[in-house]
């Protein structure tokens, strides 16, 4: 009885068990279940990281451009591409070629330009008589010329300090390093009072800069833009150059040569010449355009462009405008 018993257990024991293929089987089976959820789960996070790259370089891109808009509000002249290659680079900074001038504008700033500086405390006290009457003027209008260019720019340090593929960077030229003293920076000349913005830096064919090295240094907005890639070329916004109509890319470029021009950044200038003296007759409308490129950011390593910003800005300034505009 008791060997009876314990065969009959000995067989359902047996018949509970899983055989060694169907362990393998369902081995086989949990892996590629969890290989899929895995794949699934990583796909999800990577798409989820891109679109927050994407979402985040373009928000960035939409602040760049407000901030440009906002500057080229207070403009008072801005210049066409044709004009910035041929007046205006050639008296800028040595720039290196990894830094390409966009645009260039002439704006009015406040003076003194920060709560540290002062203006002169007594004018009588300059034995210039030019220096005398410049400082009372100054006493008087509390403002200065400040040339303005935006630069895109894909220099970098080794080791690299920029993920980008290029960036937007400032470059200012204030009228004064000293205001008390009424001491000018190296390069400037007053578009008003020593030459004028069409003709800048000259007057009757003599270089009105101030003696001295031009400092160099820019100052850096934003980083991700975008940088010529030819796939990208077709779908990004072009500027509709029309005579015309008196509407002038800046910078200039050739259609034909996309290598020399790059669409992640550029501008649109209406420019009226009737007089053919270099010098707009009417209010000055500019067409801004950036596009960005998230490539760099963390888990967006493809070149493909974001979507292309614009914004029109009309200025403000009445300098050498006609009174009827």
């Amino acid at each position: 009885m008791l060997v009876k018993t314990r065969k009959i257990y000995t067989q359902k024991y047996h018949q509970s068990g899983f055989t060694l293929p169907e362990l393998l089987l369902a081995a086989f089976i949990g892996l590629i279940v969890s290989g899929s959820i895995l794949s699934l789960t990583t796909n999800v996070i990577s798409d989820s990281q891109k679109e927050v790259a994407r979402s985040k370089s373009q928000q960035q891109m939409k602040t760049a451009l407000n901030y440009i808009a906002e500057e080229l509000r207070e403009a008072v002249y801005i210049y066409k591409g044709e004009q910035l290659d041929n007046k205006i680079i050639p008296y800028l900074p040595s720039f290196p070629n990894t830094k390409k001038p966009v645009l260039a504008f002439w704006k009015i700033e406040s003076v003194p330009y920060d709560n540290t500086g002062n203006l002169p405390n007594d004018c009588a006290s300059f034995a210039d008589e030019d220096l005398k009457e410049e400082c009372n003027s100054l006493k008087i209008e509390r403002n200065t010329y400040t040339l303005v260019v935006y630069l895109q720019s894909t220099d970098d340090s080794d080791p690299k300090s920029w993920k980008g593929q290029s960036r937007l960077e400032r470059y200012e030229l204030r009228k004064y390093s000293n205001t008390n003293s009424l001491t000018k920076n190296p390069g400037y000349a007053d578009p008003r009072r020593e030459t004028s913005f069409g003709d800048w830096p000259f007057f009757d064919g003599t270089n009105q800069q101030a003696l001295g090295s031009l400092a160099s240094q820019t100052e850096p907005l934003v980083d991700f833009v975008y940088s010529n890639d030819p796939s990208s070329l077709p779908s990004l916004p072009d500027c509709i150059v029309n005579p015309d109509e008196n509407i002038y890319p800046s910078p200039t470029y050739d259609s034909a040569d996309d290598d020399d021009y790059s669409r992640g950044f550029f501008a649109c200038v209406s420019f009226v010449d009737q007089d053919s003296n270099s010098t707009p007759d009417s209010y000055q409308d500019v067409k801004i355009f950036l596009t960005g490129n998230a490539k760099g950011q963390t888990g967006y390593q493809t070149t493909d462009s974001l979507i292309p910003l614009e914004t029109q800005v009309m200025t403000k300034g009445v300098i050498q405008k006609q009174s009827g505009d």
